[in-house]
């Protein structure tokens, strides 16, 4: 049960700012005002006092599947409960000033914080699927959702147009089919997507159209490649199985001799590269012998060491296949065959036949005698072996293998721009201008050229450094990627300058021209050109790129560094005929820019395409890994996250991008470069958040790709890796961020557990106390104010299965605080010397109030560092004491406690043992001398329950449900001469909870009571006569067996208040009055009750029924006590217990001491001399403190005349009907002077002791 937060208090505040309003929601209760301290006794290990129902809801135990809304703002404890859903959210997003969006079970929903309501939005039951990310567009009034979902035929993305409250696809059409959308940011005025898709909704806008003019004079199909051919004369080669030269492949078309390997044996061949490329396809010729020939092979590539998954065209079916560990290589001659059966009209350059690739960019295809294999995935190579598995004939045998990549690199050091056959005269190749030495540097990549000049000599004016020449021969659209080295490599980040990289058409004319910072610590790419090169055929000079030096920067000594220039192909006029019409997609690979001001234009008739291949676009299909998935995109000031599941040149799963500025023709942001960040990450990234200048990676990755730091799941990037502790084992869902009570926290939810929170003001885990359990799994800030989802328990303070209450003078309300001997029972924030700071870890079940400094507690708990078990006294100074080396038995407890005559009866269930003797049933402990006896007979069964003291013959009343070989039920144990009888002659059996030694030679008893074979639930027994009967008219309404009772006078006619396990009621006139209708008694228990002196309206003589046990309140939920003044029922405390099996408060200690009625001895008191004999009425409340003499029980008045039996009369008298208003439960009276436990008793005390001794035992004689 959860009590509910009325939303109309809020609104009634709405005049007040939204913080105020909120955080003063109160639903207050009034309690009534306690005059006295009293005691609480359970096991339970924090307590709060239910002052309001927001206080009742706090303190309910969290669960994995709570799921309320709470508000607290930063710097105070204040927390309130708003809302209740059925699930969790696992996305907020800010949506409005006072209003968020929260993604519940995969749905949207809005929460107005200002009313405390949520709806839906409107159309969303057409929506099918889940959403993943929101993105709210504030300037165009636009939301925008992604995830696995649908609208219609639009699948990956749609949006709500806020204006008109409706939901729609993008103009785009959103996403292919299949398609999911992880991330949604926007950059400048372009929405950016992010997650795993290849095309849009609609695809002709990916489509680009190019006319073309023919460079054939027939009709015969041009053939364009732009894969270009990756050179291996600079490789190194090893065979296995085979002694034939290994160059001899790569140069097919040279005549040189083939490569085989021996006669019925399978082999290898291995190509080492001089530097690390990403190939597209490779080429593999087989033998132009008819008999002989490689039949199946594997491609196995280093330094992933793994094999490779190829695709290719089936030449039979010209349909794609894909193979890996035994892929197909066809004989010549079957090549031949299989060219003609194809069309001619699906032929270019007169007999190959060549289509674009369905995996990615480029064309694929066979001749007549070779074929060709794509891989499928993007790969870094260093090293590449073609493992021959079968052959045909009488050994394997190849003609030529080349190798390919989609665009082309031109190398600085031209040496590794060589072809690989020496007849090409055609090729990208690089020099130098001017008069500089280079001299080669091995980097991680490989090689590249480096020089040192002096700054002085730097003429920007002159073309000194490198120039690239390309191999560009086709019209198209073209970008130039200019590579440089990170400074990392050769320690020279403060020797860098700056380049000028020039790009130029083959005649000089000026492309575009660059300014490159050469000092990136990693390397790095800067695009000089991008845009459409109209190409003639004709001429022989093709484009070209300078890149001269610049500035020196600060250092005197500048080193420049050259490496290569990448030639990207983004759409080539590839198949030409004399006039022609060719389209070429924008390739799309997990991102998409989706420009707002190009549709716009489209829409508008001023742009023919709204999409092409920005710089963006391009990241996702040119650096990602094939069938990449985004699931992280962040924008912090210039520089772009992403984060996901890739590979790259740049790392693998995590890469940063530095963005430029935005070009406003073609309404789109430029890339200045990508950049490695400690080289990736080795496992997938699900998602980024910021916070606090950190960016927050969740995923399964364990380490970064340079090995410079282990993750668990989740890390922190800052400009560097950091991490948070361990982490986890845990599939972690979502983050979240709070500041509560001025700290800051991140919380990590997962499915499977509670969310993991870190506080990370103090760099810590966050670990649930007994008084704060923040399960918080999704968090957001509107306008001061923190909403919170989740689970949170918060108490009032910690204790430890005790808790002293008293009423607080300065707010005249309850407060709950602890008295100064206990301190270390409650822990908390009290500062109590560590060296007598202790815990009772169990359950406290009885406790003695022996004088205002000490007290005794009894139960099933252990002492923290401590020997003592079950049973311990403790003083005002945190002493702790016990039975020295008495050891209890398993299962064993102390169930009751009762003090008289310097000594304390404890009621054992179970057994101890001390100095190898066995104690059971009950145990003797003298304060005096520390001695333990027991009763002189052992029980058959049960244990005892309830004791008070014949005054009048000295001797203790204990009841219970036990049997003896001398008696049953009740038996009385006389201290003097040490014999347990049986106190009637009746047949006594069942049941006594409570004895009460109330008048003179009477004894009320209580419980269920059989008594010659008729039951009752409540007795007289008549100690002078020796007789027991039942009190019939104490017996009859009753609902059940009486557990408690307390007499609020000195006679049976007077108003008695009577508890059992499940009700509670009073006699009035011997009339029963129920007083819980109130409670649901199917789910209440109760325990224990007193009475206690109150200042507010009252049940009788100015007290109050304190109640305590499994309270369940109609109106106010479950609590374990609660007051009644005569009318009302009010909640008083909440306890818990996170560590414990159950809570519960099994007692009720009230703090205060009551003396018994006796006739045999006088009181004094070492701060006064005079006595009172001046009878009380038993209306008046008893909370004066008084003392016992020094080794004697508590008397009343002046000393006695021994000589005057009259007065001694006279005065018993008095006392007797004094002492009525005292009277308790066994358990809470104080037995014990507090100067015996403190102080050496003076001479004069002791004299006057021993002659009241002596006449005590004359009187007894």
């Amino acid at each position: 049960m959860r009590i509910k937060t009325l939303a109309s208090i809020v609104l009634a505040l709405l005049t007040e700012t939204q913080s105020q309003s909120i955080l003063r929601t109160d639903n207050s209760i009034k309690q009534p005002i306690i005059d006295e301290s009293f005691f609480l006794l359970g096991s339970f290990d924090s307590l709060t006092n239910y002052s309001s129902t927001q206080k009742y809801n706090l303190s309910q135990p969290v669960t994995e599947s709570t799921s309320a809304l709470y508000a607290f703002g930063n710097s105070n404890d204040t927390i309130v409960e708003v809302s209740q859903f059925d699930s969790l959210p696992t996305l907020l997003t800010q949506y409005s000033s006072d209003s968020f969006i929260a993604i519940i079970d995969g749905s949207p929903i809005i929460y107005n914080t200002s009313s405390l309501t949520s709806q839906n939005f409107t159309s969303w039951e057409q929506v099918v699927g889940s959403v993943s990310t929101v993105y709210v567009d504030e300037d165009n009034q636009l939301v925008y959702f992604g995830g696995d979902l649908s609208l219609e035929d639009s699948y990956g993305a749609i949006v709500y147009n806020i204006k008109n409250d409706s939901l729609s696809q993008l103009p785009f059409g959103g996403f292919g089919e299949d398609s999911v959308v992880k991330s949604i940011i926007k950059i400048d005025e372009s929405i950016y997507f992010g997650g795993h898709f290849h095309t849009i909704g609609n695809d002709t806008l990916l489509k680009f159209t190019y006319n073309s003019t023919s460079n054939s004079t027939n009709s015969t199909n041009s053939y364009v490649d732009p894969d270009q051919l990756i050179s291996l004369k600079e490789a190194t080669f090893s065979s296995v199985n085979s002694d034939s030269d290994g160059s001899n492949l790569i140069c097919p078309d040279s005549g040189s001799s083939s490569w085989s390997l021996y006669n019925g044996s399978v082999g290898s061949w291995t190509a080492q590269l001089p530097y690390t490329i990403m190939p597209s396809k490779l080429r593999l010729y087989n033998s132009v012998s008819d008999s002989d020939g490689v039949s199946l092979f594997r491609v196995i590539t280093q330094p992933s060491n793994g094999i490779m998954n190829l695709s290719y065209i089936d030449p039979d079916t010209l349909e794609t296949m894909y193979c890996d560990s035994w892929c197909p290589l066809l004989q010549t001659t079957d090549l031949e065959s299989a060219l003609s059966d194809v069309s001619s009209d699906l032929l270019v350059d007169g007999g190959i036949y060549s289509v674009e690739s369905t995996n990615r960019d480029g064309l694929i295809g066979f001749g007549s005698n070779y074929q060709e294999f794509e891989f499928y995935n993007s790969i870094d190579v260093e090293t590449v072996t073609i493992q021959v598995m079968d052959f045909y004939g009488s050994k394997a045998e190849l003609n030529g293998f080349q190798l390919y990549q989609y665009g082309s690199y031109i190398y600085a050091n031209s040496t590794l721009n060589d072809p690989s056959c020496d007849s090409v005269v055609q090729y990208a190749q690089s020099s130098t201008e001017g008069s500089i030495n280079w001299s080669s540097f091995q980097g991680e990549s490989g090689s590249y050229l480096t020089t040192t000049v002096n700054a002085d000599d730097i003429n920007s004016g002159e073309q000194e450094g490198i120039r690239f020449t390309s191999n560009i021969r086709t019209s198209g659209n073209y970008s130039i990627l200019l590579y440089t080295p990170g400074c990392n490599y050769d320690a020279t980040c403060d020797e860098r300058g700056i380049v000028n990289a020039t790009f130029y058409y083959g005649n000089g004319t000026l492309l575009s021209s660059e300014l490159i910072y050469q000092t990136n610590e990693e390397q790095k790419y800067d695009v000089i050109f991008s845009g459409y090169l109209e190409v003639e055929s004709t001429n022989d000079s093709t484009p070209y790129v300078i890149m001269s030096f610049y500035s020196g920067l600060y250092s005197e000594a500048v080193t420049f560094v050259a490496d290569s220039i990448y030639v990207q192909f983004t759409s080539l006029d590839l198949f030409q005929k004399n006039t022609s019409t060719i389209e070429l997609d924008v390739a799309l690979n997990g991102l998409f820019e989706y420009s707002l001001g190009n549709f716009s234009d489209y829409e508008n008739g001023y742009l023919d395409n709204p999409i092409g291949n920005s710089s963006l676009n391009l990241i996702g299909s040119e650096i990602l890994s094939a069938n990449s998935t985004v699931n992280g995109l962040y924008l912090n000031e210039s520089t772009l996250y992403i984060a996901g599941e890739f590979d790259s040149d740049y790392g693998d799963n995590f890469i940063g991008v530095e963005l430029g500025s935005y070009n406003e023709t073609s309404n789109s942001t430029i890339v200045d470069y990508e950049f490695i960040i400690d080289g990736g990450l080795d496992s997938s990234v699900d998602k980024i958040f910021f916070y606090k200048n950190n960016l927050v990676l969740l995923g399964d990755f364990d380490e970064t790709n340079n090995d410079s730091i282990t993750f668990n799941q989740f890390g922190l990037y800052n400009g560097s890796f950091s991490t948070l502790g361990n982490g986890t084992d845990l599939l972690i869902e979502s983050f979240t961020s709070f500041t509560y009570n001025d700290s800051d926290y991140i919380s990590f939810a997962s499915d499977d557990s509670y969310p993991l929170v870190y506080d990370y003001t103090n760099s810590k885990w966050f670990k649930s106390t007994n008084t704060l359990n923040l399960n918080i799994s999704q968090a957001i800030k509107i306008n001061d104010i923190t909403f919170a989802f989740g689970g949170i328990s918060k108490m009032d303070m910690a204790v430890n299965s005790v808790v002293s209450i008293s009423n607080d003078e300065i707010n005249d309300d309850l407060s709950i605080v602890l008295q100064e001997y206990i301190k270390s029972v409650g822990g908390g924030s009290y500062a109590v010397d560590e060296t007598k700071q202790f815990q009772l870890e169990g359950d406290v079940i009885a406790g003695l109030y022996l004088n205002k400094s000490v007290v005794s507690f009894g139960g099933d708990f252990k002492v923290e560092n401590s020997s003592y078990e079950n049973f311990v006294i403790i003083d005002e100074d945190g002493n702790v004491s016990g039975i020295d080396d008495m050891k209890f038995d398993s299962n064993s407890k102390v169930d009751i406690l009762f003090a008289y005559n310097d000594t304390i009866y404890i009621g054992l269930i179970g057994s101890a043992t001390l100095d190898d003797e066995k104690y059971e049933n009950l145990l003797i402990y003298d304060l005096n001398t520390t001695e333990v006896s027991s009763l002189p007979v052992s029980f058959n069964s049960g244990s005892v329950q309830a004791m008070d003291v014949d005054t009048e013959y000295g001797s203790i009343i204990v009841g219970g449900n036990y049997t003896s070989d001398d008696c049953n039920v009740l038996c009385l144990f006389n201290i003097n001469n040490n014999t347990f009888t049986n106190p009637v002659d009746v047949d006594l059996n069942g049941t006594v909870t409570q004895v009460k030694y109330f008048a003179k030679y009477q004894v009320l008893l209580a419980g269920d009571i059989t008594i010659d074979s008729s039951t009752s639930n409540f007795a007289l027994y008549d100690t002078q006569n020796k007789t027991i009967k039942s009190v019939d008219k104490l017996n009859d309404d009753l609902p059940g067996t009486v557990a408690r009772f307390e007499m609020t006078g000195d006679s049976l006619t007077d108003t008695i208040i009577v508890m059992g396990e499940s009700f509670i009621g009073y006699f009035n006139n011997s009339k029963f009055n129920r007083i819980d209708s109130a409670f649901d008694l199917t789910n209440s228990s109760f325990t224990d009750f007193k009475l206690l002196n109150t200042t507010s309206e009252s049940f009788i003589n100015n007290q109050i029924i304190l109640l305590s046990g499994t309270i369940n309140l109609a109106e106010y939920g479950t609590v374990s006590s609660a007051t009644y003044d005569g009318k009302t029922w009010v909640p008083l405390t909440i306890t818990s217990a996170s560590s414990l099996n159950s809570t519960s408060i099994n007692s009720v200690l009230k703090a205060s001491i009551i003396e018994p009625f006796t006739a045999n001895f006088t009181t004094s008191s070492t701060s006064s001399s005079s006595s009172s004999s001046t009878p009380t009425s038993s209306a008046t409340s008893s909370s004066e403190i008084r003392y016992f003499t020094n080794g004697q029980v508590v008397g009343v008045g002046c000393a006695l005349s021994l000589a005057t039996m009259m007065i001694l009369s006279s005065i018993c008298g008095a006392i007797y009907y004094f002492s009525e208003k005292n009277t308790v439960i066994g358990p809470l009276k104080e037995r014990v002077g507090e100067e015996k436990m403190l102080h050496v008793v003076p001479p004069d005390q002791v004299m006057n002791n021993m002659d009241i001794a002596k006449a005590q035992a004359e009187n007894v004689t």
